[in-house]
């Protein structure tokens, strides 16, 4: 069994009874649930756990989750206390808090320095393993959005993903064609598995249309209408899809593979 190692305030709880544990490439945010005893085994000293203190989880050494305990929830019986605890990783604040910042505007900046600029007030560190690509003309900030919702449309623009570093910072990254040396078999290290298999949200063809500022070396026509086209070979019925761009795009941006 894999250990777990919950600190909160630099002190280490034990007394495990139910551990979860989630992460994704897809989550910005890693969370934790667990049930715990509010004593150490063989101690009387009940040691408080509030919402909002910082905490830290760990499997076998590895810190997995930097963050904040969200939700705390005592149980007692006369031979009994528990306390069920629920937290995220720091970068939770992006999905819960508005975006500020300045005029609310960028221009000339990439993905990377708009998101640096609006996870600094969270104290949030902000780094890529990846060619994030190129600086976006103009960036806006949209009335009410959540710092997620800004950086995330930006993300979908670029073919980028948006996930928690296990330290406390935000990695911007792409999902890896690396295999992994380590064999993957069933009844010695997976235990368990489940799987679904759908075609919601699968189109037989997808059209992303757009427009583009143009230049003195572009034509009214291709800067008004310019477009990308891809098929999705598997799905064998009509299911077309049209999607319009966000951004500012050219017919090359817009036949990007990553798009």
């Amino acid at each position: 069994m894999n250990d777990v190692t919950l600190k909160i305030n630099n002190l280490e709880y034990g007394g495990w009874k139910e551990v979860h544990i989630s992460r994704g490439i897809d989550q910005i945010a890693g969370g934790f649930d667990l049930t715990v005893s509010d004593r150490w085994p063989g101690q009387n000293t009940v040691r408080p756990i509030r919402p909002g203190d910082s905490c830290t989880v760990a499997i076998d050494g590895v810190t997995v989750i930097t963050g904040y305990v969200d939700d705390v929830s005592p149980y007692f019986e006369d031979q009994q206390h528990d306390l069920h605890i629920a937290g995220r990783d720091r970068t939770g604040d992006l999905v819960d808090c508005s975006a500020v910042f300045g005029s609310g505007e960028w221009r000339n900046r990439t993905i990377l320095q708009i998101a640096s600029d609006l996870c600094g007030p969270f104290g949030i560190s902000v780094s890529a393993d990846v060619d994030c690509g190129a600086a976006f003309s103009k960036w806006n900030i949209q009335e009410s959005e959540t710092v997620f919702e800004c950086i995330e449309r930006a993300a979908r623009i670029r073919g980028l993903l948006l996930t928690p570093d296990g330290t406390g910072g935000l990695l911007i990254t792409r999902a890896s064609t690396e295999r992994i040396s380590t064999a993957l078999v069933e009844g010695e290290n997976i235990k368990s598995g489940s799987g679904d298999f759908s075609w919601r949200d699968r189109y037989s063809a997808y059209t992303v249309k757009g427009q583009n500022a143009g230049d003195d070396y572009t034509t009214t026509a291709q800067n008004a209408g310019p477009k990308g086209e891809a098929q999705d070979p598997a799905v064998t019925r009509y299911r077309p899809l049209i999607i319009i761009a966000e951004d500012q795009a050219d017919s090359a941006k817009l036949n990007h593979p990553r798009l």
